[in-house]
């Protein structure tokens, strides 16, 4: 919420309290003087602590103009990892599904802190991507250390919005012998095939389809991707740890394409596959270089959480409502309490004379 928003809402609460310690609150004549003096008070300490409280913006913060007007109801996925060719010219990639943000790992915490001040209402549609490039590493522990960054980040975000911002893993492989294809896993389900439809199928349902044999040949280097990640990645990420809880992930996604970035000599997945298959060279995971934009995960992003269009002026407006249904029923007890007061008054002196 913006200053001005904050500092307009402890005027109108400061207000309505003026009103109730004046009018309603059964006080003498001192003690309203002391309610009004303590309400001026804290309105004061109010306004200079709304002004104070500021939030370092995060290094190349032009991206905040980039992202669309509110209000704005779809997805908003921080995109973090190895995300090689990134498609958009600003760090904000809009698509008809949703909001695409291209952020640092380590600069996660930042940017959401950044988005919970400037941009509240996209709070409860963001969702976090993890992107992991075997063929990019060529030491574990290089790579151990970023999911455990990736870990403590998304604590912290999670603990500052108060929310379970999703996590979504997505790990890819490139080379010529592979052709373009998604899959999915959600929890304990079942792997889905995403077609260029964007409508997921079974894996057994995707194989009987057509080419029955090179479709099988293609599920079968799946499923050892599959337990490639499980071995290299979602175990670092699910372990425990006393520093910080597990990031399972919501949904993870595996992606077969012929065109990349060239990989490295002796990189985790060749490495990983000659120690499972005893081959020394792979030519087939050996990719047609390419510069071209990558291609998104959109067809994920209608299953994520999306806001509900309201805008920061409503959500002043609902705040000061509220403030105001507080204040009205004080303002009932008291004067019920004065009502009554005033009915032992009364019969106390007609019993009297």
């Amino acid at each position: 919420m913006s200053v001005r928003y904050q500092r307009l809402l402890w005027l109108w609460g400061g207000l309505l309290a003026i009103l109730l310690s004046l009018l309603y609150l059964p006080l003498a004549f001192g003690g309203r003087a002391l309610a009004v003096a303590l309400t001026a008070a804290a309105v004061v300490v109010g306004l200079v602590y709304a002004g104070r409280k500021r939030v370092e913006p995060p290094a190349n913060d032009g991206w905040l103009a980039e992202l669309p007007p509110a209000p704005y109801r779809l997805p908003v996925v921080l995109l973090c990892g190895d995300a090689a060719n990134w498609p958009g010219k600003g760090a904000v990639f809009l698509t008809a599904r949703g909001c695409w943000l291209s952020v640092p790992t380590a600069g996660l915490q930042q940017t959401v802190r950044y988005l919970q001040r400037e941009r509240p209402a996209l709070i409860a549609q963001l969702a976090v991507m993890f992107c992991v490039q075997p063929q990019q590493h060529d030491d574990d522990t290089v790579l151990a250390a970023r999911l455990h960054e990736l870990r403590w980040q998304l604590a912290q975000v999670r603990r500052d919005t108060r929310r379970v911002v999703p996590l979504l893993l997505n790990n890819s492989l490139a080379g010529v012998s592979v052709s373009p294809l998604w899959q999915t896993a959600r929890g304990a389900e079942a792997m889905q095939v995403w077609q260029e439809d964007d409508v997921p199928c079974s894996c057994a349902s995707w194989m009987a389809q057509q080419d029955e044999a090179g479709r099988l040949a293609t599920q079968v280097r799946m499923h050892a991707f599959a337990r490639f990640t499980q071995h290299a990645v979602l175990s670092t990420l699910t372990a425990d740890a006393d520093e910080t809880p597990p990031a399972v992930p919501a949904m993870v996604l595996y992606h077969f394409t012929p065109h990349g970035a060239p990989v490295l000599a002796e990189n985790l997945w060749q490495r990983w596959l000659s120690d499972h298959t005893a081959l020394n060279t792979l030519p087939g995971w050996q990719p047609e270089v390419s510069s071209a934009p990558a291609k998104l995960a959109d067809f994920i992003l209608p299953l994520l959480p999306q806001g509900g269009g309201v805008t920061p002026k409503s959500r002043v407006l609902r705040r000061a409502f509220g403030l105001f249904s507080v204040a009205f029923l004080i303002a009932l007890c008291c004067s019920a309490w004065n009502n009554r007061q005033l009915l032992q008054r009364i019969g106390f002196d007609v019993q009297r004379y």
